[in-house]
């Protein structure tokens, strides 16, 4: 006769009582080498990729701050008040009309910019200086945060510019240029247009002929917002 053979249980055998051998974790662990390492990299990558959007927020706020407590008026220096109210000139019988310009002491293009801007002060209802400092803000905020080291960059090939260098360089430029952020000048607009007229032609060799049309145009401007 034979017996039936068994078949294997589904419960896992009963461990017999008896203390408890299991290691526990210990509540704190220091990080090895490798960790730390990896850590501090992605602060690294983090800050070379987000360095300009924040080094741009930090400078506007920062060039609006000192504008807005500054007491100074866009009509306090002579050339200022002359590029403003040279706006009116292009609005021929209520029309805007490009030969309507005729000035051969000032260049046109500043005073085209500044009728925008009171176009806009006056659809969004803000003063005039009010538009001038936001303007000039931004024009200084994206000088010192991309225009500035960018062109750094292409000058020394080795050069890195993370959020405190673009910072670095917002509170110099800021200290040196301060007193125009107030003032409908050429000096903002001038530097804008020069470095852009630059990049466009150091950008590499793609489409190479239509960056210089673009930069030929920007120095255009770049000139033309102050005629000798």
């Amino acid at each position: 006769m034979t017996r039936a053979p068994r078949t294997p249980s589904r419960h896992p055998p009963k461990r017999p009582a008896g203390p408890s051998l299991q290691c526990r974790r210990p509540a704190f662990t220091v990080p090895s080498l490798p960790r730390i390492t990896g850590v501090l990299r992605s602060a690294v990558l983090a800050d070379k990729r987000y360095s300009t959007l924040t080094a741009l927020i930090i400078s506007f706020v920062l060039a609006l701050v000192v504008s807005f407590h500054s007491g100074d008026n866009i009509f306090a220096v002579g050339d200022s008040e002359v590029y403003w109210s040279l706006a009116n000139t292009f609005l021929s019988h209520g029309s805007f009309s490009f030969s309507a310009f005729h000035n051969p002491d000032f260049g046109y293009s500043l005073p085209l910019i500044d009728l925008g801007l009171r176009k806009g002060a006056a659809l969004l209802g803000l003063t005039p200086l009010t538009v001038l400092r936001v303007f000039n803000s931004m024009l200084f905020s994206v000088l010192v945060a991309v225009l500035l080291p960018l062109f750094a960059q292409r000058t020394w090939v080795h050069a890195t510019f993370g959020t405190a260098r673009r910072f670095a360089l917002a509170l110099l430029v800021l200290i040196l240029w301060a007193g125009f952020l107030n003032y409908n000048l050429t000096d903002f607009p001038g530097v804008f247009a020069l470095l852009l007229a630059t990049l466009a032609v150091t950008g590499g060799q793609r489409h190479f002929m239509l960056r210089c049309g673009l930069s030929g145009g920007l120095a255009a401007v770049a000139v033309n917002l102050r005629p000798p």
